[in-house]
């Protein structure tokens, strides 16, 4: 289900992650850390792109 070499800069328990790819997908992760968003907290998801075999 994880996509290879995704990189999940914004994660939240109340916004979908999708609506947060959507509208931050242009955004550095910088400028997203930046942004005084409710009910979010920063964690930076590094997937390994290793599995490709």
């Amino acid at each position: 289900a994880r996509h290879k070499g995704q990189r999940i800069g914004l994660v939240t328990h109340r916004v979908p992650i999708a609506l947060i790819k959507a509208r931050y997908q242009n955004l550095d992760p910088d400028t997203v850390r930046t942004l005084e968003l409710p009910n979010t907290y920063w964690e930076e998801i590094v997937v390994e792109e290793g599995m490709n075999g």
